[in-house]
């Protein structure tokens, strides 16, 4: 269930990058750094803060490209790997 609901909002979110597209949006859609900043920016310098200062920060750039890439994507590899993992196989 947690598979289809990330892929159906993965869906919603390439309908809004499309949007996005046809109107000329500056920024060109809708990325996971964007969502993130916009529902929590104080969370995202806290983890930002905490990867750089305590852990090792080439880990932030790298988890940065993550961020960077459009949500709809990384919401639907997420939901795909949820999806096909939680498949009961037959034999």
């Amino acid at each position: 269930m947690v598979g289809l609901g990330l892929l159906a909002v993965a869906l919603l979110f390439g309908a809004a990058n499309i949007w996005f597209w046809i109107i000329d949006a500056p920024g060109g859609g809708i990325s996971l750094y964007d969502l993130w900043a916009k529902f929590s920016h104080g969370s995202l310098n806290g983890v930002q803060f905490v990867i750089e200062h305590y852990l090792w920060p080439p880990i932030w750039q790298g988890f940065q490209v993550l961020l960077l890439q459009p949500a709809w994507l990384i919401v639907g590899v997420v939901g795909l790997l949820c999806f096909g993992l939680g498949r009961k196989w037959e034999e």
